[in-house]
């Protein structure tokens, strides 16, 4: 008896189980996770300093339903474009976006105010992870600005947080958070003063 077709079949049969829940998830989704090759690094002069360039750090970026151009990884403006015209409801992209999770890889979009009422200027470490970069952008789907967190960073009462433990911790209160939004609706919501972060211990950077 020839056992190779029965075999075949299994193993094929394995790898559709295996795969088929990633295709799933991954239809409809208008997110993703760029990684930017290096010589579009160099060419878009990403790298902080030489240090980066020597150790050939890998950089990345949210793109919007695919799109890589310059513009999409330079810096927020497009990709807030792209969510505000797309008409997609904002609670659904901020859910979306909350699945960005215990991503510690690093943004290619440097730290500065991207509130223009705020001039301080930051001089700590300027990289950050996929993940905070995440929660930035639901930030601003919520107020439609970036005056609650006019920079990609947190700060607690043991210093700034960029990725790791205090990243995972302000996930968590998202998380929360959403399911209230949910519950009232963003408008309201906000008129209730309904804040993501509600710490006196965990607060975005002013």
């Amino acid at each position: 008896m020839n056992f190779y077709p029965m075999t075949n079949l299994i193993f094929s049969y394995s790898i559709l189980i295996f795969f088929f829940p990633l295709f799933c998830r991954a239809e409809g989704s208008n997110f993703t996770i760029y990684e930017i090759p290096e010589y579009r690094i160099k060419n878009l002069s990403l790298y902080i300093d030489s240090s980066e360039e020597k150790r050939g750090l890998k950089l990345y970026q949210i793109i919007f339903r695919g799109d890589t151009s310059n513009a999409a990884i330079l810096s927020y403006s497009r990709i807030i474009q792209q969510m505000k015209s797309s008409g997609i409801d904002k609670i659904e992209l901020i859910e979306e976006l909350l699945l960005v999770k215990n991503d510690s890889r690093l943004s290619c979009v440097r730290v500065l105010s991207y509130d223009s009422s705020v001039s301080q200027i930051y001089d700590g470490k300027r990289r950050y992870s996929i993940q905070l970069a995440a929660l930035f952008l639901i930030n601003y789907l919520y107020f439609d600005s970036f005056w609650y967190s006019p920079y990609p960073i947190l700060r607690s009462l043991f210093g700034v947080s960029r990725k790791g433990v205090g990243v995972m911790i302000a996930h968590k209160k998202y998380n929360k958070w959403i399911r209230k939004v949910k519950q009232t609706g963003i408008e309201e919501s906000r008129k209730r003063g309904l804040f993501p972060l509600e710490s006196l211990f965990l607060f975005w950077y002013k």
